[in-house]
């Protein structure tokens, strides 16, 4: 999608929310989301054992890491059954495909080093799994490369292993007409916990000319920034390091319809990034701005002192900083969702943020002091997490506003314009406080509290419906994006009893008799459970006081 000289010439630009509907308000059309089974994975480790999961419709396979183990876990399950609601219809454990082993006999595995699974995909024309793989070591200076391991889809047989850029946190297989099949990989180049060492962000792309013989792919790393990359608006760097390159951490992938164009999301730099696919550049990285706490339905609760969820007004900003991204088309043109989760970028002798209550600093004005600094007790801001770098730039003066991680919410933008088209507020946070008990989820409002992740977009019947997975709310929500400007909540299931938390990663399967109805697949990555749920809508949502529908 071309982006104009005025457009990449922009500096500043405003920031226009368009507030969330009411919880009063129910939209026309409603999802319904039903449980038909879940199965738990095997591991040693209990969380963060279920991860990123990819589905293939045609073999009816789900495919799920399972770092703990070094596991991809496979799994077959039977669409017409789930949908029939059969008595068998439960899931059916397949032989698992074991990564270290693979690892070790490659040599990949150095000395002082380990790994993690990280992402997973597959395309079943090429019969190809595709698994990243990040390397750390406690004591290397220099950032170890990641891998890619290839599989076959219907044996499990390993293929070859590609090398990429540092730490690859997410992969993406994409067809184009005119380049063939691609692998992208987002290298979040992120240092490790010692700070020994910070990597390069980039993008790589593994160009499979000839699925049957591997040596022939090829692949380009693709930096971040380089001298033509426009940069619009502000974009959130530490201006302490010398590499800015080293700052820039990519989260998440998501591509056009006609494969020409990749969008990714620059989580810790409250960014997103435009990838021309054809040339093999980063045209443009926008700025997403902040969202302002004292706006009526920007509402947030930032203490575990107050005595559960309190959602109020506070003198505060917040990024958005999202995770998951994901692109669709419009009568009007090309939207970006994103769904807001926040991060921070923290290593030994480095942090990112720091608590209200133990900034040290000078109202510039001590008859006017700034909004925050008169509430910075446990019982009020204190205990709220904030960015230190803007206050390490303003030292020793207090700076006006003080900045949060996390908008909380999801987001629609205009990717063209860089521009914020719609923001579900404080919409997410205030359905979990009427649906979930406080206890223990309320502990994370100081942080990012419910910290919106993953997101799977459908298209069922007419309406275009985004599903967003709240990584510390328990529970999977879906919104109407039909008319990208005026977004509404359309239904949810809330986990009230904990049999399945910490939502990672879900695929949407259509459901091919009817259009109306589809399959959602989901990975927990607290509870280490995959789950499927049928999805359907209504015309109608029966009782308006429910917020738990």
């Amino acid at each position: 999608m071309p982006i104009s000289t005025s457009q990449r010439n922009a500096r500043v630009r405003p920031i226009l929310f368009m507030i969330a509907w009411s919880l009063s308000v129910i939209s026309s059309a409603a999802v319904n989301l039903e449980e038909l089974t879940f199965s738990s994975l095997r591991n040693n480790a209990g969380q963060g054992a279920a991860e990123i999961l990819a589905i293939d419709a045609p073999s009816q396979t789900i495919l799920v890491i399972n770092p703990p183990l070094g596991h991809i876990d496979r799994f077959a399950f039977d669409e017409a059954a789930l949908l029939s609601k059969s008595p068998t219809r439960g899931l059916t454990r397949l032989p698992s495909i074991e990564l270290n082993q693979e690892l070790r006999k490659q040599g990949l595995l150095g000395s002082g080093f380990s790994w993690t699974a990280t992402s997973i995909d597959l395309w079943s024309e090429a019969n190809l799994i595709a698994v990243s793989i990040a390397m750390e070591s406690k004591t290397s200076e220099i950032a170890p490369t990641g891998y890619v391991l290839f599989y076959s889809l219907d044996q499990g047989a390993f293929i070859d292993a590609i090398e990429v850029g540092h730490h690859p946190d997410m992969i993406k297989f994409i067809d184009s007409k005119t380049r063939g099949l691609e692998l992208l990989v987002a290298n979040e180049g992120e240092p490790n916990p010692q700070g020994t060492y910070d990597g390069e962000g980039s993008i790589s792309v593994i160009s499979i000319e000839n699925v049957r013989d591997s040596s022939l792919w090829r692949h380009t790393l693709i930096p971040l920034v380089d001298q033509a990359t426009a940069i619009q608006s502000l974009i959130r760097l530490d201006a302490r390091t010398k590499n800015p390159l080293k700052d820039l951490e990519p989260e998440y992938l998501s591509v056009t319809n006609d494969s020409q164009y990749a969008f990714i999301s620059l989580q810790e730099n409250n960014a997103i990034g435009v990838l021309n696919l054809a040339t093999k550049r980063v045209e443009t990285i926008f700025g997403l701005g902040v969202k302002h706490h004292d706006q009526p339905g920007q509402e947030v609760d930032v203490s575990v002192q107050d005595g559960g969820w309190q959602l109020k007004s506070w003198p505060i900003d917040s990024y958005f900083m999202p995770d998951a991204i994901a692109v669709f088309e419009h009568q009007t043109g090309i939207y970006l969702v994103s769904a807001n989760e926040g991060d921070t970028r923290d290593w030994l002798g480095h942090e990112d943020s720091i608590k209200v209550s133990r900034i040290k600093c000078k109202p510039s004005n001590a008859t006017s002091p700034p909004a925050w600094h008169g509430q910075r007790s446990e019982y009020h801001l204190g205990a709220l997490e904030v960015d230190r770098l803007p206050i390490i730039d303003n030292s020793p003066a207090c700076p006006e506003r003080i900045t949060a991680f996390g908008g909380r919410s999801i987001s629609v933008w205009n990717p063209a314009s860089g521009q914020l088209v719609w923001d579900s507020a404080s919409d997410m946070s205030a359905r979990v406080s009427r649906c979930l008990s406080a206890d223990p989820m309320d502990r994370r409002s100081p942080k990012r509290g419910i910290e919106p992740e993953g997101l799977a977009l459908a298209h069922i019947g007419d309406q275009t419906i985004a599903f967003v997975g709240l990584e510390r709310g328990n529970a999977i929500l879906a919104y109407d994006l039909t008319e990208p400007a005026h977004g509404q909540y359309a239904g949810g299931i809330y986990f009230q009893d904990g049999r399945h938390r910490g939502p990672e990663a879900m695929k949407f399967l259509p459901s091919e008799p009817n259009a109306n109805e589809g399959l959602l697949f989901a990975s927990f990555e607290y509870t280490a459970t995959i789950a499927v749920f049928h999805v359907s809508m209504r015309s109608t949502v029966g009782d308006k006081t429910d917020a738990c529908w």
